[in-house]
């Protein structure tokens, strides 16, 4: 390839559309799987402060963004080898917080990762962000509990937490306390680093709901507990595997499933959705989205979804490749493509694709060859074979 010509790749998504509704409730879901790199193993979400959706690729060993569009970025400069990203939140400081295999990472909104080994005796499970402006995350091999701060000053805390409770899950609770899951139950852990443990069944993910209690998964049921600690148990599914758990925007609770997606209400009322996911893939993380909707993780199938409330099934399935060439000196955007020279990236885009041509300064832009042709946009429907556009700029003429 000669140095004049730059390479943009582009995934184009076809769509299908389905009116399916499925046992106890329908829902509108749309999966996104372009931009993201295969046998990543996606595992928990969340809403970052930049209006995007972050999440963690565990042997992709990568963090990941999503557009609410389903432009999708990956970013694994700074992440050591080995680290395995797992546990995600957004911080107090404006970053997302993450926690590796022997420590914690924090990636800013723009992808610069730092991270921060010293301190800690194990690998941090899941993490949250703390009422006291730290992170807070579970350390289960140690049965251990611990906090960052932004500075990156950590501290562990493992009295009054039994052994073998192994504490995975983790939230920030309504009473000014960090909850956590453990084994044999739920348990809670003030600022100052004061535990106590609630003995119910075992938990999974946690997290503070709509009605001033904390909710959280065990396979086949979804518990809540009131700051006093008082439990109440919700059946879902036989096998169902209720993994993670979060607030809707709805005021209800939503859940993952092995197999499908759960919401339970503050009192109680389950409704599973199976219509449109793929049975047993595995989901992982869920999130609520800054656009209204759920959004969450599909482990296996190295996909992201969004369900809504509505009756719809939208499934994006991968399409073509297409690729960009840059001929002289100028850009091609459009579609999540803003990409200056000697880059690349790859996009979850819907059924069509719009690029745009600037030239640089002192160059001007000759037109489109490949795919498209003349001086306008290029718009790219879905396709089923790969295609090269071409965009060329000249120089001026003094």
């Amino acid at each position: 390839m000669s140095s004049g010509v730059r390479w943009l790749v582009a995934a184009s998504l076809g769509v299908l559309l389905l009116a399916a509704t499925s046992g106890a409730g329908s829902s509108t879901i749309s999966e996104y799987s372009g931009g993201i790199s295969a046998d990543s193993w996606l595992a928990r979400i969340v809403a970052g402060p930049d209006g995007n959706l972050w999440f963690t690729e565990l042997l992709g060993n990568r963090i990941g963004k999503i557009t609410p569009a389903g432009v999708v970025t990956e970013y694994s400069r700074g992440i050591s080898p080995g680290s395995y990203p797992r546990g995600i939140a957004a911080g107090p400081d404006g970053n997302l917080w993450f926690t590796e295999s022997w420590g914690v990472g924090r990636i800013t909104p723009a992808g610069v990762v730092k991270e921060y080994r010293a301190g800690f005796s194990s690998g941090p499970a899941q993490i949250a962000a703390g009422p006291d402006g730290n992170l807070w995350f579970t350390e289960l091999d140690r049965d251990q509990v611990g906090k960052i701060t932004p500075a990156g000053v950590v501290t562990e805390y493992r009295t009054g937490i039994n052994p073998d409770s192994a504490p995975f899950g983790i939230a920030a609770g309504p009473d000014g306390n960090i909850w956590f899951t453990e084994s044999g139950g739920v348990a809670k852990i003030t600022p100052a680093g004061v535990v106590t443990e609630f003995s119910i069944r075992s938990g999974s993910s946690i997290t503070a709901g709509p009605d001033g209690n904390l909710w959280f998964t065990a396979g086949d049921k979804v518990g809540k507990i009131t700051p006093t600690g008082v439990a109440t148990d919700y059946r879902v599914g036989t096998d169902s595997g209720a993994s993670a758990i979060t607030a809707g925007p709805d005021g209800n609770l939503w859940f993952t499933e092995l197999d499908g997606i759960g919401k339970v209400t503050p009192a109680g009322v389950v409704t599973e959705y199976r219509a449109g996911l793929t049975a047993y893939s595995a989901r992982g993380g869920i999130a609520a989205g800054p656009d209204g909707n759920l959004w969450f993780t599909e482990e296996s199938l190295d996909t992201i979804e969004k369900i809504t409330p509505a009756g719809v099934v939208t499934a994006y399935s991968l399409g073509a490749i297409l690729a960009v060439a840059v001929r002289g000196k100028g850009r091609i955007t459009g579609g999540g493509i803003r990409c200056p020279a000697r880059c690349w990236t790859r996009i979850a885009s819907g059924p069509t694709l719009t690029l745009r041509a600037s030239a640089a300064r002192g160059y001007r832009f000759a037109g489109w060859s490949g795919g498209c042709t003349g001086l306008d946009t290029c718009t790219i429907h879905p396709i089923a074979t790969v295609k090269k556009i071409i965009a060329t700029f000249r120089k001026r003429h003094s």
